[in-house]
């Protein structure tokens, strides 16, 4: 999370709606909470339009046998290939 803070030129306090929202998000425990969270965490910062995150996803998906992971490859673009 430190490295997204200096990433981005948010300082807590901007906007308090946010900061709720963020903590929130950041605290809830259960998968259904913290989809929810971070869904109104979403749709807030996309309707405040103060930044827009670009994601380069890893290229390797390492878990255990007990973790049953899905990779969605349709959502992987390749931004050091795109001009």
């Amino acid at each position: 999370m430190d490295g997204m803070l200096r990433a981005c030129p948010w300082v807590a306090g901007m906007d308090p709606s946010i900061d709720a929202l963020t903590a929130t998000a950041l605290s809830a425990t259960s998968s259904a909470d913290r989809n929810a969270a971070f869904q109104a965490l979403e749709r807030a910062m996309n309707a405040k339009a103060y930044w827009n995150f670009l994601l380069q996803p890893g290229r390797t998906l390492v878990t255990a046998k007990s973790v049953h992971a899905t990779v969605n490859t349709f959502n992987y673009v390749d931004l050091g290939l795109v001009s």
